[in-house]
């Protein structure tokens, strides 16, 4: 992650952090966030960081945090807003 500033770096792997806790609101924001974060990171980092964060959460118990973060991963793909 030495390719991009330390405060994204900081905030990815806060992030990444924060998608494991047990609480739904906090996992779907992490989602959320993490979609608008991967346009910003090099591709790398999307995919040994971020990418499997979502992927985790898309197995989540919660309805709503697997809806924002499938809907993360298909904007880190097609990179686009979905």
């Amino acid at each position: 992650m030495q390719d991009m500033p330390w405060y994204l770096h900081c905030a990815v792997l806060t992030l990444c952090r924060r998608g494991q806790l047990q609480v739904p609101n906090v996992k779907f924001n992490v989602a959320k966030i993490l979609e608008k974060v991967a346009g910003l990171v090099p591709r790398s980092v999307l995919e040994s960081t971020i990418r499997p964060v979502l992927l985790e959460l898309c197995e989540d118990q919660d309805i709503d945090v697997r809806f924002y973060a499938r809907q993360a991963l298909y904007t880190c793909d097609h990179g686009a807003s979905a």
